[in-house]
């Protein structure tokens, strides 16, 4: 298990989730339409808001 907080998704572009998100062995992470989406390997789905990204 990874506690998420913050991550870059460039080189210059960095992300802050609003609150830390546990990410599993398996899940995927993308970032789609200003939030976060942690996709299980189940294939379910859970999206999760930004505080900033810069």
């Amino acid at each position: 298990m990874l506690l998420l907080s913050e991550f870059l998704l460039h080189a210059d572009f960095q992300v802050e989730l609003d609150g830390p998100v546990f990410i599993a062995a398996g899940d995927r992470v993308s970032y789609e339409d200003g939030g976060v989406v942690v996709t299980c390997s189940t294939g379910k789905q859970y999206k999760h808001p930004i505080r900033d990204s810069y």
